[in-house]
């Protein structure tokens, strides 16, 4: 199984997203919870911008 930060990096390559993603929205596609979503990026092992404080 893939990394998750491969995974990712793989699906922009595939779609080349040009938009921010949710926690909710990686969630699915990784088919994680949003709560392990937060914490691989709050961690470094997702690469994530936090917008604000309420995002």
């Amino acid at each position: 199984m893939l990394q998750p930060y491969q995974a990712m990096m793989q699906y922009y390559q595939e779609v080349a997203v040009q938009e921010l993603l949710t926690a909710s929205e990686v969630a699915r596609f990784l088919r994680v919870s949003p709560f392990a979503v937060r914490t691989w990026a709050r961690t470094g092992r997702l690469p994530a911008v936090r917008l604000s404080p309420r995002v």
